[in-house]
């Protein structure tokens, strides 16, 4: 390698270092956000945050790094593979970050810390117009976004970019239309057949602190290193890395659905095991972390259902979790794998079966092309919900609590994101065919306590390569071909309608 190139590499690991530093320190302030912070604390923590954002920016277009950038790139023929990539995705990211002013950067984290802390009042009263000034400024700042990003673009398809590349309307409405037919075909002769139980882990309150415990030993036997992570009790559950050696997974704790709370940390745990087992080499040249949203989702949501909603799972941790709570002991593992895997059209996202999940995902994404295209006014979103929820689901929310107030979503200014989980459960009922038809004892090993097989898998297929390979690659490197939507049909029929 020349020694200039070398030279200039030695000057982008550097930049990255101190970058990552930022990201680091942002991200663990955030986390203390959610979990810890005092409340007379929220206005310093949104300004402290904003400010280092706004000084991360400035590092990040810094011209001098810019070029740098630029010339690495147009060398790459001189570069590895890895240094390539690294290379590819920094400028992409750049030509982003350029076009963003610092003042719009520090106003972005703001409006969000402002909508976040309106959104948790929001919810908790039960009261939308809390929240409605806060969810306009959010929508005005992202369609800010998406204009100095790509203003020759649909806005939606900028934010839709940023979480899994080069995601368009124009690609995400055909998959949804065909599976919103035949999710919709499907869903009365499951209801007509099956029989609705109560979930009997929801029949009793069960003490936080030892249910702890229980999820600490659970996501340590499945494979989380809890000397690389921990994880806390928040609103709304979610995963953040602090670092590559800092995961955090994160649960509500309910006391009224303990189901809730361990069908959660299960979800965050996909996100968790992404994160941890990323090849190490890939830290120093900025491509650790997951390569999608999509692919992350299709992480979490394969061990949520394929995983924690089986028999196999629930035989093997119900006696554990009968011994930090003896009044389980006439519980049957056949009755929670009959109760989470019951379908039923209900209002909660987060707590919705695998057939009407997919159908919240429309809804919003329905609901977020029309704010961004101006076509939905926030005052009108509440009615536009529950309308929208009536036409898909059959049933209708009586509070905003338990419709648009529902999610954090939108007060962190996701929007885009939504559609990501549907992504991610294509991709997972398509991983599921792959893994089984190379591991198809895997379930009786489950069964025994023992994952090994299912997180070597993973690991190979999907978690090692971190931000190495496109998710078009991934897909195609762990199934043989790219993401198709016949998969999660065909998993969902044969599992409800066998």
């Amino acid at each position: 390698m020349l020694k200039k190139v070398q030279a200039g590499l030695d000057q982008y690991y550097q930049k990255l270092k101190l970058l990552r530093a930022f990201n680091s320190a942002q991200a663990l302030l955030s986390w203390d956000r959610e979990t810890g912070l005092p409340k007379g604390a929220a206005a310093d923590r949104g300004e402290t945050i904003s400010v280092l954002s706004g000084f991360a920016h400035e590092l990040t277009i810094d011209a001098n790094f810019v070029q740098l950038v630029d010339e690495l790139a147009s060398q790459k023929e001189s570069l590895s593979s890895i240094e390539a990539r690294s290379v590819l995705l920094t400028q992409k990211e750049l030509q982003k970050s350029v076009r963003l002013t610092t003042a719009f950067v520090e106003e972005t984290n703001q409006v969000v810390d402002g909508s976040y802390n309106a959104w948790l009042a929001a919810k908790q009263t039960n009261n939308f117009q809390l929240f409605a000034p806060h969810l306009e400024r959010v929508i005005e700042n992202r369609k800010q976004y998406a204009h100095c990003i790509n203003p020759n673009s649909h806005p939606y398809d900028v934010l839709l970019d940023d979480y899994e590349e080069n995601l368009t309307i124009e690609l995400l409405q055909p998959v949804f239309a065909t599976l919103k037919k035949g999710l919709q075909d499907l869903l009365p002769q499951v209801l007509e057949k099956q029989e609705v139980s109560v979930n009997p882990l929801n029949t009793i309150s069960l003490d936080h602190h030892k249910l702890e415990l229980f999820l600490k030993d659970m996501v340590s036997q499945i494979g989380f290193d809890l000397d690389r992570g921990r994880f806390g009790s928040v609103e709304h559950p979610f995963e953040i890395s602090i670092s590559a050696n800092d995961n955090r997974i994160n649960t509500h704790f309910d006391s009224y659905d303990n189901s809730f709370t361990i069908m959660g940390m299960i979800h965050e745990l996909g996100h968790g095991l992404y994160e941890q087992n990323v090849n190490p080499e890939y830290v120093k040249v900025g491509l650790d972390g997951g390569v999608s949203l999509g692919i992350h989702e299709s992480q979490s949501r394969f061990l949520e259902n394929v995983i924690g909603r089986s028999s196999s799972f629930w035989t093997y941790f119900l006696p554990k979790l009968q011994s930090y709570f003896p009044e389980l002991k006439n519980v049957q593992a056949s009755q929670i794998v009959h109760a989470l895997n019951t379908v039923t059209p209900s209002l909660i996202r987060t707590e919705a079966d695998e057939i009407t999940y997919n159908l919240h995902i429309i809804l919003r994404f329905e609901l977020e092309v029309q704010l961004m295209t101006g076509k939905l006014a926030v005052k009108d979103l509440p009615e536009a919900w529950r309308t929208l929820t009536k036409d898909l689901l059959g049933i209708e929310p009586a509070t905003d609590r338990e419709g648009v107030l529902q999610d954090i979503h939108w007060a962190w200014g996701n929007l885009g994101y939504f559609p990501t989980y549907t992504l991610g459960n294509l991709n997972a009922a398509q991983l599921l065919a792959s893994f089984e038809q190379s591991q198809p004892h895997w379930k009786s090993e489950v069964e025994d306590g023992n994952f090994t097989t299912y997180f070597q898998w993973f690991k190979e297929h999907v978690w090692q390569h971190g931000c190495m390979y496109s998710p078009i690659e991934v897909m195609k490197k762990a199934t043989g071909q790219t993401t198709q939507s016949t998969f999660l049909l065909s998993y969902l029929e044969k599992k409800y309608l066998p």
